[in-house]
């Protein structure tokens, strides 16, 4: 699987961890549901996301602050984090 688009569904709940065990996944969107927790519970997992270029996570309920794991994510040319509930 290399491209999944989940976005506007009305998904709610955690982003499952288990998406970071697609390891050839490249476009991941997530965008506009109502998703909760935070950006380092999906990127935790070590080896997740190697080939990942888009991340998009904007529009849901995820908090906490950004994680020093995203620079981890050397493909990653595009990453959306439009109206979420950071602390920066």
């Amino acid at each position: 699987l290399r491209y999944l688009y989940l976005q506007e569904n009305r998904f709610t709940g955690r982003v499952p961890a288990k998406l970071g065990t697609l390891q050839n996944l490249r476009h991941l969107d997530v965008g506009n549901n109502h998703l909760v927790g935070t950006i380092r519970e999906l990127i935790r997992i070590k080896g997740g996301f190697l080939v990942l270029r888009n991340l998009y996570l904007n529009n849901n309920y995820l908090t906490g602050g950004i994680p020093a794991q995203l620079a981890n994510l050397k493909n990653l040319e595009i990453l959306s984090l439009e109206v979420l509930y950071l602390n920066i």
